[in-house]
């Protein structure tokens, strides 16, 4: 044990002349206004679990209870599907707009899961699939943006406030989500140094039979003169961050299939959310960020956040009541009532830079809750929770190295707890 702590020292002090900074852009080809450009990272995960509840990512999927098998025995994994490639064109200025199209994908796809049996292991971890992440076009003149495609959900003006997990993200408690959308967006200058940053969306509907998008919208205001060096995962490029808070919230339909109605048994149902966030640094080396979200119908927004809950079909068994929801939106009670879960989520975490060290230590906790999804027949768990800390250090510029304890937790309705303890090294080239 002493010859192992001696040696993870030596390497922390064989990087001490590296760059703080890690990730770059490769520009292949600028030529008559046109760039092609290429990034991306390698990344190598060890993980040890003290269940068998997770792959590489945990979200807020529930944890086998601790008298299961599952929740007994542990599991150990190695992996590289977390390793990400993109690709950006950007083309020449028209009519004062700059124009790009941006694709990017990973490794982390599966089809058919592991889990079903019909697909081995060594085909899951060797031979991953490759998916899409993000795949979109851009348009801004500096005042105004235009974004069509596949990226970040506006809920919670995501990717600002990531909890700056090692782990492949998201963790649970954590807003997280990739969705295609029509966004408009348009920057206002209050002062030199505070700007403000208003933005609305129209997103793939969280159910294709209402025949309504998804609305959302958000507003960030950001203060450039008081910043702190952070990197939200153990992939991003360290950047100083900005003083920000940001008030986001949306509003969807849902057309669920209701017997109680009588001789029309579809009605309509409103979801909503709203999401507050904030970075705060208290000098250049050392910021917090926070999260709060609070709504009804919004489970999706979460990454694998279910409740125990499937598409959701009234108790009297017809496929003709079949309201096809993804789980954990929504379901019925036991007197054949529609409900929407409703959720209460927040998170925060705190990151101090060590630049002479090229090293920085993170530690966050984080809470998703449902106060009536008990009411709803089926669901099984209410509320998931996280505890995580790391300390990461930079090599060089490209290669990033670092380790994480993470403790979560899945409170069952009628089962006694389920517990995890994670422990994950994760090391990257990043370019």
């Amino acid at each position: 044990m002493a010859r192992a702590k001696l040696g993870l020292w030596s390497m922390l002090l064989a990087g001490a002349m590296a760059s703080q900074t890690a990730g770059a852009t490769i520009t292949l080809m600028e030529k008559d206004g046109w760039a092609a450009k290429f990034s991306g990272f390698v990344e190598f995960d060890m993980i040890w679990d003290t269940t068998r509840a997770y792959p590489e990512t945990q979200g807020n999927a529930a944890i086998p209870s601790n008298t299961s098998i599952d929740g007994s025995y542990g599991r150990g994994q190695f992996s590289l599907r977390n390793s990400r490639l993109a690709f950006g064109v950007e083309a020449p200025e028209a009519c004062g707009f700059k124009t790009k199209g941006v694709i990017e994908g990973d490794f982390l796809g599966y089809d058919p899961s592991p889990a079903a049996g019909t697909m081995s292991e060594a085909s899951f971890y060797n031979n991953p699939t490759f998916r899409i992440r993000h795949a979109y076009l851009s348009a801004d003149n500096g005042s105004v943006s235009i974004l069509a495609g596949q990226y970040w959900s506006l809920f919670g003006m995501q990717p600002n406030y990531f909890m700056p997990t090692e782990q492949v993200q998201p963790v649970a408690a954590m807003l997280y989500l990739r969705v295609p959308q029509l966004r408009v967006s348009g920057n206002m200058n209050i002062t030199d140094t505070a700007k403000l940053n208003l933005a609305v969306s129209a997103q793939r509907p969280p159910q294709r039979d209402s025949l309504i998008p998804d609305f959302q919208g958000g507003v960030r205001f950001t203060l450039d003169s008081w910043k702190a060096l952070f990197a939200n995962s153990s992939s991003a490029a360290i950047t100083e961050m900005p003083t920000s808070v940001s008030l986001s919230g949306l509003v969807r339909d849902f057309a669920v299939a209701q017997p109680n109605t009588g001789a029309n048994p579809r009605v309509g149902y409103v979801g909503w959310a709203i999401a507050a966030n904030g970075f705060l640094p208290v000098c250049k080396h050392l910021a917090f960020t926070g999260e709060f979200s609070y709504g009804y119908g919004y489970g999706d927004q979460y990454t694998s956040e279910t409740g125990g809950l499937s598409n959701p079909t009234n108790l009297n068994g017809s496929t003709a009541f079949n309201s096809l929801l993804d789980g954990g939106i929504g379901g019925f009670d036991s007197a054949n009532n529609f409900q929407l879960v409703n959720l209460i989520g927040w998170n925060v975490a705190g990151q101090w830079h060590m630049p002479d060290w090229h090293t920085y230590l993170s530690v966050g906790a984080g809470q998703l809750y449902s106060p009536n999804i008990n009411n709803i027949v089926g669901s099984t768990y209410n509320r998931s929770l996280v505890v995580f800390g790391n300390i990461v250090h930079n090599f060089t510029d490209q290669i990033r190295s670092g380790i994480e304890y993470a403790y979560s937790e899945t409170g069952y309705i009628d089962a006694p707890l389920g517990q995890n303890h994670r422990i994950q090294s994760t090391t990257s080239f990043i370019w």
